[in-house]
């Protein structure tokens, strides 16, 4: 801002007021001109604040060639607060000084394009309705200070809103339904309490709409608040709509059929004649909905009607259970049994194969209870069964009686006695003793019918009496069989030898020359059977043939006793002298060293007796010993013939 004037003096006052502050007046004369020649720059404005003493002047001269004008500060700005809501305020305040400026200019858009005002102050409130730059220089207007160049100082106000505002809803809220089953809701939004940073009545809307029409129960009514720059809070509550209303019960009775179960079922539907409720649909319910057997007949039934908001109304059904379902006959074929006396009885039970009813218990009966001999075998009976109701149904079991008493069999015991062969022949009438049947006998049978010489004595024979329907009983006799027939006693004639000792012995097999019993076996025995020298030669021996029943006969046999034993020979070697004649002579004895025989006393003799002078020295003589059966042993003997006889 600069200002241009011609060369001059003048006098400036300073004119105050004691302890008052300084009102300056620059005083120029009127032939004040702007002369491009002679510029000067009017810089030193003069700022007094108070003085303390008598009037006071000062002369300030400004001549051509004078110091140039001081510009003013950049100023250093501050927005508070920086950051505002649409439609508030900012203080700008900023430092620095004017100088040779006059005022303080504010623009916006850019440094001295768009002006917004000046001011002298410091500070300056804005209102922008957006962010906006603000900048600001110092400006005199009449040259001094050059405007085109002078740099503003800047300070920035943001305009914004991202809180939310805050929403509170009343408490729950209650209404009921009109005659159409509707309730229309109010205006709730002036009962919600709301506040926002920046918007003093942020708008309210409700969710339903004022005058939406609800029916009963609770709905959910939501209020929306939205502050002016579209942030948005919301809050619930719940409005109760009643229907104290109850509704109209209507009943009808009717009739239900038990299934093939026992069992009938309705639902709540079955027995409503037509209810209604003043707000449309009702729920039904029945207060017994299933029914058995034991339900046959009419049972009042309780149809209860409840429109869905707590209203009730009730009547009472007829409803009656009937049976139409005939029982299930299940027969069972069965085999009954005569009795002692020929008989057999059953009841219908017997035949029952598990016959049912829808309603449980049925009453049976049979067409045929009692049998007798005459219906062994399958019979046809048809069994009924019938229930509760009356209703009935049949079938056909078969009864097969049959006679499973067995005969009495009784036995008696007898003797049988084995035949020349051995062998003897029971019949089984001869072990019966009288049995009996309840429906007849049939026939007889023995085991063992045939015996042999095994089964001399006792006998088992099991008796077995069959009647007429093929039952058998069996008991058992004793049959002693007998063997009286003697055996047949068959000798031979035999030779036995005598062993070393002098003994020989016979067993009676030894002389049976075949013996035989017409049971077989025999028992043998011999009068003797020991024999020794004694009995060398022909001695009778008789043989006892003996059977398994002491039956008894004999026969003689010859046994020839022989002894084909040599004796033992032992000998001895001996020395003999010669005597005065030149000879000398033994006997057998004399060579003899014990020689034996097994059945009696030996004969010796020796091959050389005497001996003479031609003799003398060892000689070689055999003895011979003999037994009394003419067997004969030899043995070796040296006879030393010495010669001791001095000579004359």
């Amino acid at each position: 801002m600069k200002k241009k004037i011609t060369f001059f003096t003048f006098l400036l006052f300073a004119l105050f007021t004691f302890n008052s502050n300084v009102a300056i007046s620059l005083m120029l004369p009127d032939s004040f001109t702007d002369d491009k020649t002679d510029e000067v720059q009017v810089t030193n404005w003069l700022s007094v604040s108070s003085h303390n003493s008598s009037y006071t002047s000062e002369v300030y001269s400004i001549v051509k060639g004078a110091a140039a004008c001081t510009a003013p500060d950049i100023p250093t700005i501050t927005a508070t607060p920086s950051i505002i809501c649409p439609g508030g305020s900012s203080t700008l305040t900023w430092i620095g000084n004017l100088n040779d400026a006059t005022l303080w200019h504010v623009y916006t858009t850019s440094c001295g394009v768009t002006q917004l005002t000046t001011t002298a102050a410091n500070s300056l409130v804005v209102s922008p309705g957006a962010t906006t730059t603000y900048y600001i220089r110092g400006e005199d207007g009449a040259g001094c200070v050059d405007e085109t160049t002078g740099v503003c100082g800047t300070a920035t106000v943001t305009v914004q809103d991202f809180t939310p505002p805050t929403i509170t809803c009343p408490g729950n809220q209650v209404g009921i339904v009109n005659g159409a089953c509707t309730f229309s809701l109010p205006d709730y939004r002036s009962l919600a309490t709301v506040s926002d940073n920046c918007t003093i009545s942020p708008a309210v809307t409700q969710s339903p709409a004022p005058g939406t029409n609800v029916g009963a129960g609770t709905t959910v009514v939501t209020l929306t608040v939205t502050d002016g720059s579209s942030n948005t809070a919301n809050c619930n509550f719940n409005v109760v709509v009643s229907d104290i209303t109850n509704p109209d019960a209507v009943c009808q009775s009717i009739n239900v059929y038990l299934n093939g179960a026992g069992n009938a079922s309705i639902v709540a539907a079955d027995i409503d004649g037509g209810s209604t409720d003043n707000c449309g649909t009702v729920n039904l319910s029945a207060s017994i909905t299933a029914f058995t057997c034991t339900d046959l007949g009419s049972s009042n039934v309780i149809l209860s009607v409840n429109d869905g908001n707590g209203n009730t109304a009730n009547c009472i059904s007829v409803v009656t259970v009937i049976d139409t379902i005939s029982p299930t006959a299940v027969c069972q074929n069965i085999n009954v049994y005569l009795n002692g006396a020929g008989n057999a009885t059953i009841v219908a039970a017997d035949i029952d194969g598990g016959s049912t009813d829808n309603c449980g218990a049925v009453t049976l009966s049979a067409s045929t209870t009692a049998f007798t001999c005459a219906e062994v075998g399958a019979n046809n009976v048809t069994l009924t069964a019938t229930d509760g109701s009356g209703n009935s149904s049949t079938c056909v079991a078969v009864v097969t009686v049959l006679d499973t008493i067995a005969p009495v069999a009784i036995c008696q015991n007898i003797t049988a006695y084995l035949d020349g062969s051995g062998t003897a022949i029971v019949f089984a009438g001869d072990v019966d003793g009288g049995s009996s049947d309840n429906c007849g006998i049939a026939g007889l049978s023995s085991s063992p019918a045939v015996f042999n010489c095994s089964n001399i004595g006792p006998n088992n024979v099991n008796l077995t009496v069959t009647d007429v329907n093929g039952n058998t009983s069996s008991c058992t006799s004793v049959v002693t069989i007998v063997d009286t027939i003697a055996p047949t006693a068959v000798c031979q004639n035999i030779t036995v030898f005598l062993d070393g000792a002098g003994t020989a012995s016979i067993v009676a097999a030894d002389i049976d020359g075949g013996s035989i019993d017409n049971c077989g076996a025999v028992t043998l025995s011999a009068s003797t059977t020991t024999f020794t020298c004694a009995e060398v030669g022909a001695n009778n021996v008789t043989l006892t043939v003996t059977d398994g029943s002491g039956n008894t006969s004999t026969c003689t046999s010859t046994v020839t006793v022989a002894d084909t034993i040599s004796p033992t020979a032992s000998c001895q070697n001996i020395t003999v002298f010669l005597d005065g004649a030149g000879t000398a002579s033994i006997v057998a004895a004399d060579l003899d060293n014990g020689s034996t025989d097994n059945c009696s006393t030996v004969t010796l003799a020796a091959s050389t007796t005497a001996f003479t002078c031609a003799e003398v020295g060892p000689n070689a003589v055999t003895l011979t010993v003999t037994d009394g059966a003419g067997n004969t042993s030899t043995c070796s003997s040296t006879v030393t013939v010495a010669d001791t006889v001095s000579p004359t």
